[in-house]
């Protein structure tokens, strides 16, 4: 198991704690298992070093990419599409980007998150993953739930 799968992991672990005073932390883990996920895919299903991985998430290394979270939505975006998976991509795309805002507001926005929201996050996150499971690597995350 590569090391980002093992935080992926521990990062749906943390999101799925029952706590409700911890709202705004379970979204910020559902994103960013998602994210770990991501970089476990490139590691082992598109055989990338750390090295390639972080030069290609790097904007000064990378110039438009957009930075990390960008690059990586585009990244899997296009190559869904390119293996003609093209509406799991859009579908993954869009559950990525509305994630993102999900787990913005979480972090950065005045507001606490509240249980729809978290659901949502949830909802979103178990999605994101089913797509990449059913068209990548069969090295996956023990569950999302």
């Amino acid at each position: 198991m590569s090391n980002w799968l093992s935080k992926s992991d521990q990062s749906f672990s943390i999101a799925n704690n029952n706590d409700p005073a911890m709202l705004n932390n379970r979204v910020h883990c559902f994103y960013y298992g998602c994210v770990q996920y991501l970089f476990h895919l490139l590691h082992v299903d598109k055989k990338m070093t750390e090295q390639e991985i972080s030069d290609k998430c790097n904007p000064n290394v990378n110039k438009g990419n957009g930075g990390t979270h960008t690059w990586l939505a585009q990244f899997f975006f296009n190559d869904l599409k390119n293996k003609t998976f093209v509406l799991e991509g859009v579908s993954f795309n869009n559950k990525i980007g509305m994630l993102k805002r999900l787990r913005t507001d979480a972090d950065y926005g005045l507001n606490d998150i509240n249980e729809d929201q978290l659901k949502t996050a949830k909802e979103i996150s178990e999605t994101i993953i089913k797509i990449l499971k059913r068209r990548y690597t069969n090295d996956q995350p023990n569950t999302v739930s």
